[in-house]
C-alpha cells in the first residue's frame, strides 16, 4: 500500500535481527543462519513503514542493491525502478548542492551524516527528505554498504518520528567479511592496457575541447589564431563556403599590434583595400579608431556566425582530433578514490 500508516512502531523480530547482525559484525555471535548479511537485513524491513535503501558501496556508482515498501511509499519509486541506481535521480533543480556536498563527502569518508534534503518523488511533487547516512564496514576493514533512512519531513507524524531515531541507532555498522560476498573487486576486473587508457583519453580531451570551443566563442577564436593547424583548417572551411575575407582581414590586423605607428597607418590603408573594398582614397579620410571598429566587426562576426559552425564540421574533428594527441595523461592520486 502506498497510504502512510499511523503506527511505526519497530516489530520485535526486526530489533533481534538488527541486533545479532551487529553483534556477529563486532564478534559477538554468528550470523542467524545461512543466508547472506543482505539478505537478512532485506527480510527484516521488507515489509516495515520506515523508508530503507541499501547502496553497495563496492560497486562504482554506489548503486542500490535494495529499497523496501517503505521507499516507495515515501518517493513514489518501486525497488525495481531504484534497482542499480546511484541516488541521485531523487534530485532535481531545487536541491541544494552544498547539501550534496555534504552528502558526498560523507560518502565518500564513510561517516554517518543525517541531513534535510529538497528531493523529488517520481511523481515530481517535491520533498523534505529526512535524511540518514550509515556505513556499513566489514571485519576486513572494507567499506561495504551504505543504509539510507529517509522519511517525507511535511507528513512525519510523532509517532514515526520516534520510530525513526530507535530505528537508526539499532542499525548494524559492522559485517563479518564472509557474511556477503564482494560484488565488484579490483580482482574480478580485465587488466586495461596503456593503449586503451590513452585511447579513452584522448575520447575524453575531443569532447572537453569541443565543449570549451562551444562555451566562449571570442576567447576560442583567440585559441585557434595561436594555432597554425587549427587556423589552416578554419580557413579552409571558409573558403569551402565561399568567404575568407573577414577571416585574413582579422589575422593581418592582429600582426600590427607592436608595429611603428607609420608602418601601422600605411599597412592599415592596405588591408582597408585588400579585404575590406575601400579603395586608398577613402581610406586616407578613415583614423585608426574606424579601423578597430572593423576589426572588431570581423572578429564578433566570426565568432558568432562562423566559428560555430566550424565547430560542428567534419574540419574541426580533424584538429580536436590532432590536438588530443598532443594532451599528456597524467594520474593525480588526490583526486582518486578507489572505492567509489
Amino acid at each position: 500500500s502506498n497510504e502512510f500508516p499511523h503506527n511505526y512502531s519497530i516489530p520485535k523480530d526486526v530489533v533481534k535481527t538488527m541486533r545479532r547482525l551487529q553483534d556477529a559484525g563486532e564478534g559477538h555471535g554468528d550470523m542467524p543462519g545461512d543466508a547472506s548479511w543482505l539478505s537478512y537485513l532485506e527480510n527484516a524491513v521488507d515489509d516495515i513503514p520506515i523508508a530503507v535503501i541499501v547502496t553497495d558501496m563496492t560497486v562504482p556508482g554506489a548503486a542500490i542493491r535494495y529499497a523496501n515498501s517503505g521507499f516507495m511509499r515515501v518517493t513514489g519509486y518501486s525497488q525495481e525502478d531504484a534497482n542499480g541506481r546511484n541516488c541521485r535521480f531523487l534530485q532535481g533543480a531545487e536541491t541544494d548542492p552544498n547539501t550534496v556536498s555534504q552528502m558526498v563527502r560523507a560518502i565518500r569518508a564513510a561517516e554517518e551524516l543525517h541531513v534535510n534534503v529538497l528531493n523529488y518523488r517520481k511523481d515530481g511533487t517535491l520533498f523534505s527528505n529526512d535524511l540518514s547516512l550509515t556505513p556499513v564496514i566489514d571485519t576486513q576493514g572494507v567499506y561495504r554498504f551504505c543504509i539510507g533512512v529517509l522519511s517525507w519531513s511535511e507528513k512525519a507524524t510523532s509517532s514515526e518520528k520516534a520510530a525513526l531515531t530507535e530505528f537508526r541507532d539499532m542499525l548494524p555498522r559492522k559485517m563479518q567479511a564472509s557474511a556477503e560476498r564482494v560484488r565488484y573487486a579490483p580482482t574480478f576486473l580485465t587488466p586495461v592496457t596503456d593503449k586503451a587508457k590513452i585511447d579513452q583519453f584522448r575520447a575524453a580531451q575531443e569532447v572537453h575541447i569541443k565543449l570549451r570551443w562551444g562555451i566562449g566563442m571570442e576567447n576560442s577564436l583567440e585559441e585557434l589564431a595561436v594555432n597554425a593547424s587549427a587556423m589552416a583548417a578554419f580557413r579552409r572551411y571558409l573558403e569551402d563556403n565561399g568567404d575568407t575575407r573577414h577571416l585574413d582581414f582579422w589575422v593581418e590586423a592582429r600582426r600590427l599590434k607592436g608595429v611603428s605607428r607609420s608602418q601601422r597607418e600605411a599597412r592599415m590603408k592596405s588591408l582597408w583595400d585588400k579585404f575590406l573594398g575601400i579603395t586608398s582614397t577613402v581610406a586616407q579620410a578613415m583614423d585608426e579608431v574606424a579601423f578597430d571598429l572593423k576589426v572588431d566587426e570581423a572578429r564578433k562576426l566570426l565568432a558568432e556566425k562562423m566559428l560555430p559552425k566550424f565547430i560542428r564540421s567534419g574540419g574541426c574533428n580533424d584538429v580536436i582530433e590532432s590536438l588530443s594527441r598532443t594532451s599528456k595523461m597524467t594520474t593525480r592520486a588526490d583526486l582518486l578514490w578507489d572505492k567509489y
